[in-house]
């Protein structure tokens, strides 16, 4: 869960499941429980889940990054990294199951760096516009910004020099240098733009 329930004072998402470690919820003939709290990732919570659909019990673990803005990105990557590395360190059988409020913009986000990172350990190469595209293909205006489609870049960037032997150099600290101004700016164009809407 790339959102938080209420952003900015609007909804974003419905509370589709009991926040309280030993609740349980009943949706239809669904049983939710959250067993319990499991180990965060960073700013990511954890909660360790049972659904029970009659007889049969599915025991899973649900990730919840409330921090991420919507239609931008967090400041650094490592959160990202860290989540993806521990679903793919999890991973047994079955699907991950990724979600934000409209499914295009975290989600996309997400999804573009997690099938670029496959890419890059299949063979070593890459192409970000051509990771974004098919996931578009998949998903309709998937990654919503400039911003976004620039986090994929500081995400494998931090991938890379981590898993890969990759030094510091120049070029990658002019980049992150150059992201980090230009999410400062958007944030505050944002934060302007939301304390004196406009009227038209």
């Amino acid at each position: 869960m790339l959102c938080d329930f209420i952003e900015d004072g609007e909804s974003k998402c419905a509370e589709y499941y009991p926040l309280t470690a030993g609740e349980k919820t009943r949706y239809g003939g669904i049983t939710v429980k959250n067993e319990k709290d499991g180990e965060p990732l960073e700013t990511i919570t954890c909660q360790i889940m049972s659904v029970r659909l009659q007889d049969d019990t599915h025991h899973l673990y649900h990730y919840r990054w409330s921090s991420w803005p919507d239609r931008s990105s967090p400041r650094t990557a490592s959160p990202l990294i860290a989540l993806i590395t521990k679903l793919r360190t999890m991973q047994e059988k079955g699907p991950i199951v990724v979600h934000c409020s409209a499914g295009i913009g975290r989600t996309g986000t997400f999804c573009a760096v997690d099938y670029a990172i496959d890419r890059l350990n299949e063979d070593g190469t890459l192409s970000a516009p051509d990771v974004v595209k098919e996931i578009r293909h998949q998903r309709l205006h998937s990654v919503q910004s400039v911003l976004q489609y620039l986090y994929i870049h500081i995400c494998l960037i931090e991938y890379v020099q981590t898993t890969k032997s990759l030094g510091g150099d120049v070029i990658i600290r002019k980049f992150r240098r150059d992201y980090e101004k230009y999410l400062k700016k958007y944030s505050d164009r944002l934060a302007k733009e939301k304390q004196h809407p406009s009227s038209s």
